[in-house]
């Protein structure tokens, strides 16, 4: 899991770097999890996604004195094939979304949409964020259940 979730992001970064350099500015985007972003089964997994943030904030300061921003993109659940392909597709998307203020699965374009901010000029003060794209789930918790909430 390490090999290819830090070891293809690293090899990724390395390939990019010469050719962004040569441009005047330029942008890596990292795709990482947001079970990167908290304590989260199985450790493998969560471990490699944590260890990309780290990659993502050492590459900032490394790649920034050439132009190059790096960021990190954290999606939660995306409605993507691997997604359903488990044993309990269905189910474990069931149990998921109940930890989704949003109710639902993100799109892919939704993903593509904050990488594609993110490699824009709109965004080009923007260096070493993480961006989490997961409907509210980070926020909410992992013991959150979506329920009405009355404001007094």
């Amino acid at each position: 899991m390490m090999s290819v979730n830090l070891s293809g992001v690293f090899y990724g970064m390395k390939a990019c770097f010469p050719l962004l350099e040569k441009s005047t500015s330029g942008s890596i985007v990292n795709i990482s999890s947001g079970a990167g972003m908290m304590g989260y089964l199985p450790a493998a997994y969560t471990a490699s996604k944590w260890a990309v943030r780290g990659l993502t904030k050492t590459g900032t300061l490394e790649f920034s004195s050439s132009g190059i921003r790096v960021n990190s993109v954290h999606p939660g659940l995306v409605s993507t094939p691997m997604l359903s392909s488990g044993a309990d597709g269905a189910d474990f998307i069931k149990r998921g979304l109940k930890g989704v203020p949003a109710g639902r699965v993100a799109s892919p374009d939704e993903i593509v949409s904050a990488v594609a901010f993110l490699v824009s000029d709109a965004s080009s003060y923007i260096n070493g964020a993480e961006i989490v794209v997961d409907g509210g789930m980070l926020a909410a918790g992992l013991n959150y259940h979506a329920q009405s909430v009355t404001l007094d």
